[in-house]
């Protein structure tokens, strides 16, 4: 029994020996050999240990330190112990302070405990001491979408130029400087962005570079260079690029006057016939829609007025004479004659109760007059009798403006809704816009106007 317990004695003092011999200086590279095999293996808490024994057993000033302190935090990140991840990937970068993969494991750490700020700080340091080119400008694009994402554009620029003093010719960073530019209205510096890669864009395909000749256009457009800009759009006829491309078109400026013109808001309908000229002075259904607002402002309907008044109290012709008092009608609210165009369209309706260009001049009539409430209850009346879908959308983008100009936002904005389907949804679409910046600007609390 003596013998027994003499040799359990004898080997627990050898294994105590053998334990402390494990912690000596030198037996960390055994850890961290057997660290590096269990982490292969995926076996992270056997690694962990390995690793830990490691960082005790090395010398003080051991020049691998923050190796073993970078693994312990890759092992607890893939167990997703983000608390203990970020302290060993901490004790790395104090360790040492340019190592790059460190703070790349900070940055994925950071990013999954949605700490975005710490997270942009961790791949800026990588941004600072990575060597390779690529690598930094791939850290600082990170780091710049974050904030053109939420439309930061000024920091977004800082950051995008920080990758451009890297890699200048890069064609993504120029991209994305010509596009923050371009967001700035700094159309000048989008311009010299996209011009400095030109020769790398005629090696890519039209997938691919549609998006910088998008941006180029965009800068020349807006500097009123439109020769230029529309030379540069045709390269970004590609895609979602072609709806973009749409808006800087005379047509589209031109969809926009007829739609005004048809409610007989003459200024706005003139402003965008401005627009497609000033695009393309050589535009002609511009100069045509030009001179038929000259005519509708100028020409005095007076004698027409009489001469068809005249001839409809001759006509025998029921169909004829509605025809001729819608004409009528058309004339003086031309000439700003709304009381009379009231008075004129009544004597319609008693003949043809149901006439829908009578109830639309009316509703223009007591629209122009400011009487809002009249000219939407006239249009949801006739609107439930219509069924042609060309003069529904006239009707719905006219119940829209009355709608916003009663300050009824939520209503106007369904009103233009409808008017989306039909040749106006250019200019429906662009009352959306303002009604919803409206509805944005509204403060909270405010009295609710549309009760």
């Amino acid at each position: 029994m003596k013998r027994i317990f003499l040799l359990v004695v004898i080997f627990s003092v050898g294994l105590f020996q053998l334990t402390l011999r494990a912690q000596e200086p030198g037996h960390e590279l055994k850890h961290y050999v057997d660290a590096e095999r269990y982490f292969k293996a995926g076996n992270l808490k056997k690694a962990i240990t390995e690793y830990r024994l490691a960082v005790k057993t090395a010398e003080p000033n051991s020049s691998n330190l923050f190796k073993y302190h970078y693994q312990i935090g890759k092992c607890f990140f893939r167990l997703r112990d983000a608390e203990r991840a970020l302290a060993a990937a901490q004790e790395s970068v104090k360790a040492k302070q340019d190592f790059v993969p460190a703070y790349l494991l900070l940055a994925r750490i950071y990013g999954k405990t949605r700490k975005v700020t710490e997270m942009n700080t961790a791949l800026e340091s990588a941004f600072k001491h990575e060597s390779n080119p690529a690598r930094r400008v791939d850290y600082m694009l990170r780091v710049m979408k974050y904030y053109a994402k939420r439309q930061d554009w000024q920091t977004a620029l800082v950051k995008i130029k920080q990758a451009r003093d890297v890699a200048p010719k890069e064609p993504i960073v120029n991209y994305y400087f010509a596009k923050i530019s371009n967001e700035l209205g700094n159309y000048q510096d989008a311009k010299t962005g996209i011009n400095s890669i030109e020769s790398s864009l005629k090696t890519m395909q039209q997938k691919e570079y549609a998006k910088y000749y998008f941006e180029l256009g965009f800068a020349h457009y807006h500097l009123k260079e439109f020769k230029e800009a529309n030379t540069a759009f045709k390269g970004a006829e590609y895609g979602v690029f072609i709806g973009k491309i749409k808006q800087f078109k005379p047509e589209y400026f031109l969809s926009i006057a007829t739609a005004y013109y048809k409610v007989h808001e003459n200024d706005r309908s003139r402003e965008y016939v401005d627009k497609a000229l000033e695009v393309q002075q050589s535009y002609p259904y511009a100069h045509v829609m030009m001179a038929q607002l000259a005519k509708r402002e100028n020409e005095d309907p007076s004698s027409m007025i009489e001469n068809l008044k005249t001839a409809a109290s001759h006509e025998t012709n029921f169909v004829k004479k509605v025809q001729l008092y819608d004409k009528i009608a058309e004339l003086q609210i031309d000439s700003r004659q709304y009381d009379a165009c009231l008075k004129t369209l009544e004597e319609s309706l008693k003949i043809k109760s149901d006439d829908p260009t009578a109830w639309f001049e009316k509703a223009i009539a007591l629209y122009k007059m400011g009487r809002y409430d009249e000219s939407t209850n006239t249009l949801n009346t006739i609107l439930k009798k219509t069924s042609d879908r060309r003069a529904k959308a006239n009707m719905h983008f006219l119940l829209g403006l009355s709608n916003k100009k009663n300050n009824k936002l939520e209503e106007a904005k369904r009103a233009f809704y409808v008017a989306l389907q039909s040749s106006l949804r250019n200019a429906a679409t662009l009352e959306i816009k303002e009604v919803e910046k409206a509805l944005s600007n509204k403060p909270k609390g405010s009295p609710n106007l549309e009760e």
